[in-house]
């Protein structure tokens, strides 16, 4: 089994059962899992990683945003909605990273991997909250930003040099997710195509299958409709031949039974005739 099938496995089963009812539901969920595991790596990563450049409450710090992670992959395996999850992964994210910079004098390698908020927010929550938050994101930034211009000098638990280092890193780590953002969504493609594929495939087996049953038979499936067609009209045409019939059988059997009054009328004047002559 690849890497990518034991993934797509692995998150199949922490979605609740209800989200994979819905083929769109699920399509959402899933991207959010995904989301949520790649980031889950890179804050344990991070957090080791600044922990040795001689920062342990930066690296805890980030160690924390695994709690919405966690509360985001709890919220899909119990149902809820994948919106809601995303959002919570996008607030332990912002967080978390303005957290950081402003513990690091205002660092701007935390403040880049904001730039990957609106990308999460747009496939994860949407278009609108893909707005908002790309709007939070800018404004924090624009915030460190006139806080180091302007105001006193915010302290750093890092070196420059240690600051520089985590710079690179961060750029490292953004080209690695971008990667990964976009392995997302070219397999997302390919199992769709793959989807599409197999469903041609049956599709021309299908009529491979009609084709080889009307040749067994010896007419088409056009031929049978127009059979099926007639004998519902032959049989409507019978219908209405019988209800036809019946009533001619009751005017018929009323007309005898006219008759058959008129004829006892007429016998019993007979009789009344016969008896006074007799009596004579």
């Amino acid at each position: 089994m690849t890497f990518t099938s034991a993934l797509n496995v692995y998150s199949d089963r922490l979605i609740a059962a209800p989200l994979r009812a819905d083929a769109e539901v699920y399509r959402h969920a899933k991207r959010v899992v995904l989301f949520d595991l790649a980031y889950l790596v890179w804050v344990c990563a991070f957090a080791a990683f600044l922990a040795a450049l001689g920062s342990p409450r930066c690296g805890l710090i980030t160690l924390w945003c695994t709690l919405p992670i966690l509360a985001s992959l709890r919220t899909i395996g119990q149902g809820g909605s994948p919106t809601m999850a995303a959002n919570v992964l996008c607030l332990g994210g912002w967080t978390t990273l303005t957290a950081i910079s402003l513990l690091l004098g205002g660092a701007v390698a935390p403040l880049i991997w904001l730039v990957n908020m609106p990308l999460i927010a747009v496939m994860t929550c949407g278009l609108a909250w893909g707005i908002a938050w790309t709007i939070i994101p800018l404004a924090t930034v624009v915030a460190i930003a006139l806080a180091r211009a302007w105001a006193a000098p915010l302290p750093s638990e890092l070196s420059a040099g240690a600051v520089t280092v985590f710079e690179f890193v961060a750029l490292g780590g953004i080209l690695a997710c971008m990667l990964w953002v976009a392995a997302l969504r070219v397999g997302v493609e390919q199992r769709a195509r793959i989807a599409l594929s197999e469903a041609n495939r049956r599709l021309a087996q299908a009529r491979e299958d009609l084709l080889a049953l009307e040749e067994g038979f010896g007419f088409s499936m056009t031929e049978w409709e127009n059979l099926k067609r007639e004998k519902a009209a032959l049989e409507f045409a019978m219908q209405a031949r019988l209800d036809c019939d019946r009533e001619v059988l009751s005017e018929t059997d009323a007309s005898l039974e006219g008759a058959e009054t008129s004829l006892d009328e007429l016998l019993g004047l007979t009789r009344r005739k016969v008896r006074p002559g007799r009596q004579k």
